[in-house]
């Protein structure tokens, strides 16, 4: 009778360190990372790129035989469309440097926010694994949110090019979790790859804000902050304490500014 009533009081222990309120704040607090990544990615979609000014070519001489005419058309490429070629950095104009920058900055925020998207369904998918006891209902949209994350995360990684040298080295994640092993195992089998993904944005992060363009507005300076708050209780909100909440909430604060 003893044992069992020192069992039950083990486990309400254990509960009661493991407090439910940190994972649904940490979900909610990454839903709001969400929403701004998606404002961000509006506003640039509607940046109107310089216009490019060709200045004007002097008329070709013409070729007098045909075969000089084969030779002309074998050198030169195929109908220009006006823009420039991103690739050629060196012979860009500083008008198309401007255009290849915003092309990259759209196409890196659309990216980075899709991806933040997939984030968050994965938070919302873990809050429920790691405050039910029955894991069930958290697992299809667990599974479908981290593939997602792990493939879009691919995309992004690639795009990026980050040395390896950079990277931060892996560490597991010890899963002190209490009541919940689903929430246990979903941390030691995939936490370490989660906190990867949370690290490819925070560098797309800092490319988007060295790419701003002399731009003044601070909308990427709140996500990179709120972000490092946001990959510190991801580390500590697997430790039995509740040290994940301040994180979480100088998470919030630093999107409102």
């Amino acid at each position: 009778m003893r044992s069992m009533v020192f069992l039950a009081a083990a486990l309400a222990v254990s509960a009661c360190a493991t407090p439910p309120a940190r994972y649904d704040a940490f979900a909610e607090a990454m839903r709001g990372y969400a929403g701004g990544t998606t404002r961000e990615a509006e506003r640039v979609q509607l940046l109107q790129p310089p216009p490019m000014v060709d200045t004007p070519a002097a008329a070709p001489r013409q070729p007098r035989n045909r075969r000089q005419r084969r030779a002309l058309v074998a050198a030169v490429p195929a109908v220009s469309s006006g823009l420039p070629d991103c690739q050629q950095a060196a012979s860009l104009t500083p008008a198309g440097r401007e255009r290849c920058g915003l092309t990259e900055r759209m196409a890196l925020t659309a990216l980075a926010n899709r991806h933040t998207q997939a984030l968050a369904h994965y938070a919302s998918a873990m809050s429920t694994l790691a405050t039910r006891f029955d894991p069930t209902p958290a697992l299809p949209l667990l599974e479908t949110s981290r593939a997602e994350v792990l493939e879009l995360g691919d995309q992004l990684d690639a795009r990026l090019s980050v040395p390896f040298a950079m990277r931060e080295p892996f560490q597991a994640i010890p899963a002190q979790v209490g009541l919940r092993p689903a929430f246990a195992a979903e941390m030691a089998n995939h936490g370490w790859k989660i906190r990867q993904q949370l690290e490819l944005q925070a560098l797309a992060l800092e490319r988007l804000e060295a790419n701003r363009g002399g731009q003044t507005d601070d909308a990427v300076q709140r996500l990179r902050r709120s972000l490092s708050h946001l990959r510190a209780a991801f580390d500590r909100i697997t430790a039995s304490d509740g040290e994940a909440l301040p994180e979480i909430a100088r998470a919030r604060q630093a999107l409102a500014g």
